[in-house]
């Protein structure tokens, strides 16, 4: 169909192209033939009287007019995506279905563990692809890689919708055998002793308890960097090093390592872990249901923490929760 004097099929490559500089891995990403995507290439050219990408060296770079279509032509894709996906009614026992969710470690483990069962068993044919968060969580989200984010708020990406979900905080994780440490971890203690620190993408995303330190201009001694939460308290097993982490995730830790759980003796913000939506499937009524079921498996996992911080987690399984999500 053409559409200006423009084949509107064209708009695939011309996003694919416009994505990965390259016309070996735009035709990958749509699954054509090289020669096919240099077709295309060419006549997109042709249509815009523009080279669009030009070489430099051995990778390509994108003209301005480039620079200029890429955003608009991948709102249009996204634009028709979203319509397409639509129906009439969402039925979760009988739909089939993609969804893909870019979370940390930490939401992985106490939280994404009590979701996957519940959809599993409402909603047996929806496939959830788990993206742990990286340093391209914001080109992923906002390129519409993604469906959906769970993270904290201060993480999200302002052009998109989004909702609060849980609160934690953060306490400190100790080796059980600890010769060091009493029933109360000081200040001074913390600052002077040696401490397992969580960095992602090779330092280039901080921890939240580490900027709030940095901020303050606390300097703690990190002997042991580890790329996620979830590994850093198991390291200090042997040790006489502490780890600081959320809540929820040190007494998860606890119940499966010789660990004890400590309140961190130095302020740190709590977090809100939020869950966000990308724009174009607001109205996806599929992603409705799943924002639901988010909201009801944070609710629970939120009264069990006002019910005891040792409270014994539980794997709920619940199909009665179907009436209660629905969109």
């Amino acid at each position: 169909m053409r559409y200006n004097r423009l084949d509107l099929n064209l708009l695939v490559c011309l996003d694919a192209l416009l994505a990965e500089r390259s016309v070996t891995k735009a035709a990958e990403r749509v699954f054509l033939g090289q020669p096919a995507m240099s077709s295309a290439l060419g006549r997109l050219r042709t249509h815009f009287k523009d080279d669009l990408l030009t070489s430099a060296g051995r990778s390509m770079t994108l003209t301005p007019l480039g620079h200029t279509l890429a955003r608009p032509v991948r709102e249009i894709l996204l634009q028709v995506q979203a319509v397409t996906a639509l129906a009439p009614a969402f039925e979760p026992e009988k739909a089939e279905r993609r969804i893909s969710m870019v979370a940390s470690d930490y939401v992985a483990n106490v939280f994404l563990t009590e979701l996957v069962p519940r959809i599993a068993t409402l909603a047996p044919r929806i496939s959830l692809e788990i993206r742990m968060m990286s340093t391209r969580y914001l080109e992923e989200f906002d390129s519409g890689e993604v469906d959906i984010m769970v993270a904290p708020d201060s993480l999200l990406v302002s052009a998109h919708p989004s909702e609060a979900l849980f609160e934690d905080g953060f306490s400190s994780v100790v080796w059980r055998d600890n010769p060091l440490i009493g029933a109360v971890l000081s200040a001074k203690q913390f600052l002077s002793m040696g401490h397992v620190g969580v960095e992602w993408g090779g330092g280039r995303l901080k921890s939240i308890d580490e900027e709030a330190m940095r901020r303050r201009g606390e300097v703690r001694r990190i002997e042991v960097v580890a790329p996620f939460f979830s590994l850093a308290a198991p390291l200090v097993v042997g040790t006489h090093r502490i780890a600081t982490v959320q809540t929820r995730l040190a007494w998860l830790m606890a119940s499966k390592w010789p660990l004890r759980v400590l309140p961190c003796p130095l302020p740190v913000p709590r977090i809100v872990e939020a869950v966000q939506w990308h724009k174009h499937v607001n109205a996806d009524p599929a992603i409705i249901w799943l924002r639901a079921l988010l909201k009801a498996v944070a609710a629970e996992i939120s009264a069990d923490a006002a019910a005891g911080p040792s409270k014994a987690r539980r794997h709920r399984v619940k199909t009665h929760a179907q009436s209660s999500v629905k969109p």
